[in-house]
């Protein structure tokens, strides 16, 4: 897939579900989802059909984290992101939201590894990727407490852990 038919299927799919792509997304966008379907091949990041590219993995990694960035506020602020895994919805949001402070925590040191790859191709600043249990990583001095937002693929979560400072 070149970059011109990504960026025509990316920005298809956002328009038929009303989310405004910014042009200036579209290119980290994509070099994201070719770091995830190169990664894929080895190890198992995302069970959506990668290549070539299906509409229901646009959707799902790019479309739908987008149509909430609405939802993060475009400051500054302390966020979680709980199960990182291939990256989506945080990738994404953090591409859209560059002010936040976003800190990534994955379990699985593979997908840790992606992350941070992730992170260093994209010059993504302000992202913490933690190779640990979420439970783990609450209650770090520099975790516990801290949170504005969460954000999570899916799976049931313990928020009390990471409550905003009042």
């Amino acid at each position: 897939m070149t970059g011109a038919d990504f960026r025509d299927r990316l920005l298809s799919r956002a328009a038929h579900a009303s989310v405004h792509l910014a042009s200036d997304l579209i290119a980290p966008l994509e070099t994201y989802y070719r770091l995830l379907s190169q990664w894929n091949r080895a190890i198992n990041l995302s069970a959506l059909q990668l290549e070539p590219v299906s509409d229901a993995a646009i959707d799902r990694l790019f479309v739908e984290p987008l149509a909430a960035v609405g939802y993060l506020p475009d400051g500054p602020i302390v966020w979680f992101d709980l199960g990182s895994g291939g990256g989506s919805p945080a990738i994404p949001l953090k591409i859209a939201r560059p002010a936040a402070r976003l800190t990534m925590i994955e379990a699985r040191s593979r997908k840790a590894a992606f992350l941070r790859e992730v992170v260093r191709t994209l010059q993504l600043s302000s992202v913490q990727v933690i190779a640990e249990r979420f439970e783990t990583a609450a209650e770090r001095a520099d975790c516990a407490r801290l949170a504005s937002c969460i954000t999570a693929r899916a799976g049931p979560i313990d928020a009390a852990s990471f409550e905003a400072a009042d």
